[in-house]
């Protein structure tokens, strides 16, 4: 569960879904810096960016937390979600419900939201999805995948002051059809991020709910806080470094003390084996012509002179190493 230290009471975790419920993905520090494209600006303390393993094909949802000791001074806080740099959702809690909940609220925002008509959306489950890379160095192509790649791998939710009203201006003009992400990328646009995972959408669904016009009380670039999760597979996550690779295992030897527990038939091939090999160094020996061997000698002539000893094949022949 992420929190920010400039914001208590706020929490937000990104969770896996499946039959046996929720589980909280394990999260992992981002040493990396602050690499958001946006709110830069703000204090550390108000935002945060963690690392959350992904598993394709896997569903997901986003789980926020609002409590004590909180302090809710706008009539209304609002949640933003987007994924991949594309907004999804969003969740707000008033300040009526949060005070008669004795400062408590939470929202699961599990799906992706379009509006098609005046009272009617589309929901669509968040899952994630294998990203498939080609080879594709074409320079249009790789211009068209870089822009449509931007904030893939991203999951952020901002937190605003909101004020809560009935729509003003008339509504707009409704999309006949609805946001598809990426499926495929030339391996070029990604600049050499470890990235292969990107979020899909499940099945639609049309759900039945009417407008509410959001205002962001500070601007749209003034929230309280951002939390980032950058979702990666678990190899992604090695080649990151943010996982430690495991080591190589090494093989095992034998320790020498336990080399008598051997089974005999072992036992006696070694034995022969280092005969064998003593007998090779013993015939390399024999092999080396005399004439080649040069000694020393301790011995001394008659006059106590140190002398050096050659031999060949005519006999010894001894020779004085000292001047008079």
């Amino acid at each position: 569960m992420a929190i920010l230290s400039g914001c208590p009471g706020v929490e937000v975790c990104v969770q896996s879904v499946d039959d046996g419920g929720a589980q909280d993905l394990q999260e992992y520090d981002d040493d990396g810096g602050w690499t958001y494209r946006k709110y830069s600006h703000l204090p550390e303390g108000q935002r945060i960016s963690k690392y959350v393993e992904s598993k394709a094909g896997a569903q997901f949802r986003i789980r926020i937390i609002l409590k004590n000791p909180f302090r809710l001074t706008s009539q209304s806080v609002t949640f933003k979600a987007s994924v991949d740099g594309h907004g999804i959702a969003q969740a707000s809690c008033t300040a009526d419900y949060f005070y008669r909940a004795s400062g408590y609220y939470m929202e699961l925002i599990t799906a992706r939201l379009d509006r098609i008509s005046g009272t009617e959306i589309t929901s669509r489950p968040l899952k994630f999805n294998n990203l498939k890379k080609v080879d594709d160095t074409d320079s249009t192509r790789v211009r068209q995948d870089s822009r449509a790649v931007i904030g893939i791998g991203e999951i952020v939710i901002s937190v605003f002051r909101t004020l809560q009203r009935d729509p003003i201006l008339p509504p707009p003009l409704y999309r006949s059809t609805v946001y598809n992400p990426i499926e495929e990328v030339a391996e070029k646009a990604l600049k050499g991020k470890a990235i292969s995972h990107g979020v899909a959408y499940g099945e639609q669904q049309i759900v039945t709910r009417h407008i509410k016009e959001t205002v962001d009380v500070d601007g749209y670039n003034n929230p309280l806080g951002v939390f980032i999760f950058k979702y990666r597979s678990m190899e992604d996550l090695k080649i990151e470094l943010i996982i430690p690779r495991s080591p190589s295992p090494q093989p095992a030897i034998a320790p020498l003390n336990l080399r008598g527990n051997l089974p005999a038939a072992r036992r006696e091939r070694l034995a022969n084996l280092k005969r064998e090999i003593e007998e090779i160094k013993a015939e390399e020996e024999d092999s080396q012509p005399s004439g080649s061997k040069r000694r020393r000698t301790g011995a001394a002539g008659s006059s106590g002179r140190a002398y050096k000893t050659s031999w060949t094949a005519t006999g010894q022949v001894v020779v004085d190493l000292t001047d008079d």
